[in-house]
Parts: structure tokens; C-alpha cells; sequence
């Protein structure tokens, strides 16, 4: 496996738009209905990433796993002090939808680097790209003076669920998840934590 794990750059954001998407499970495509005006949304989300500007939600933030020359998938981090509905938020987004999912976007471990997005094209899956992420999220954790990593995984994600589990991730709450027609999941979402040590240390 020819993989690099490197960085994101600003080409790369429409491949790491699609990514977010996948891995939201439904949550942005409800979160930007009609928002968009007649922009797709992932060119919308590829735009936003290449604002340098845009801190967490910029590609600044993320990290992209390259195989065979092409992005094969990606993560990206942020404080988890930054979770919350932020007046930018409140002015674009339909106040219905932000308290549908306000459990969601506020939950948080405290003085932890949350994941906000971890996720590998399903073609290029089962190749450890996710785990080698895994990896650099701790790394990225440690070198920012984080100890602990946390994320959130929807709780009828079964084979996501047994991958964070594999990787040292543990139950802290489960939240609550309105059903949405954009939205197939039951069962809610859970958010997870780990301590941030690198595997055999």
C-alpha cells in the first residue's frame, strides 16, 4: 500500500467535502437544505473549506490520507471547547434545525481534541488508512497538549462503533437524535473518548 498521510491542501477540499458528507451520515445535508441557494452542496462545503479563514471548518484543519496519488480519506480535529452554536450559526442555519440538533453540536469531553470528522472513501476501506488516522489524531493530540480525544459515532453505525472500540474509544453518553427523512439512523449518536497515547507507549 503506496499510502501518505500528510497535511490537507486547499485541492484537495473537494474530496474532503464529499468525505464530510459520507461521514455526517445524513446531519449536513438536513443542516444545509436549501441553504445552498443553487450551489451543491459539496462544491458548497468544498468552497468553504478553501476559506483559510474559516479556522476548524477550513482545510487548514485536516489531514488527508493519499493513496496511489489520490485522496483516500481524511480527518479532521479541533478543540472540543469549540463545540457549540456560535451567532454565525444561529444567523444562517433555521433555528428549528439547530435545536433538532443542539445534543449534538454542543455535547462535549472537556480539554479534549474532538474528531470531528474521520472518514475513508469505502472503495479504498479495510486497508488500515483509518487506523493510521487514528494515529495521527493522538500525535496531533499530544503535540497540542491535549490528553484525551473524543468523537462521536451514530449508534446504528455498528461497524464504526467496533472500529472506535478496537482503538481505545469508550461510551461516554448517548444523544438524542430526532428522526429526519435526510437522517436514516435510530438510535441516536454516542459520544466517545480515549486517552491520547500512542500504541505501545
Amino acid at each position: 500500500m503506496n499510502a501518505l498521510f500528510r497535511p490537507s491542501k486547499k485541492e484537495d477540499c473537494p474530496a474532503l467535502a464529499a468525505l464530510k458528507i459520507e461521514a455526517a451520515g445524513g446531519i449536513l445535508d438536513y443542516m444545509f437544505q436549501g441553504l445552498t441557494r443553487d450551489e451543491d452542496l459539496t462544491d458548497f462545503l468544498a468552497r468553504t473549506l478553501a476559506d483559510e479563514n474559516n479556522g476548524p471548518f477550513s482545510y487548514t484543519a485536516c489531514f488527508t490520507a493519499e493513496l496511489n496519488g489520490r485522496v483516500a480519506g481524511m480527518a479532521a480535529v479541533h478543540p472540543a471547547s469549540l463545540l457549540e452554536i456560535t451567532p454565525g450559526m444561529r444567523e444562517f442555519f433555521p433555528p428549528e434545525r439547530l435545536e433538532r440538533l443542539a445534543p449534538i453540536l454542543t455535547a462535549r469531553v472537556e480539554e479534549s481534541l474532538f474528531i470531528q470528522t474521520l472518514a475513508v472513501f469505502p472503495k479504498v476501506r479495510r486497508l488500515g488508512l483509518g487506523s493510521s488516522l487514528v494515529a495521527m489524531c493522538v500525535r496531533q493530540a499530544l503535540e497540542r497538549g491535549f490528553h484525551t480525544l473524543s468523537l462521536q459515532v451514530m449508534a446504528d453505525n455498528c461497524g464504526g462503533r467496533r472500529f472506535y472500540e478496537r482503538h481505545g474509544f469508550s461510551f461516554v453518553k448517548l444523544l438524542p437524535l430526532p428522526r429526519h427523512e435526510l437522517i436514516p439512523h435510530q438510535g441516536g449518536v454516542i459520544l466517545l473518548k480515549r486517552d491520547a497515547v500512542l500504541a505501545g507507549r
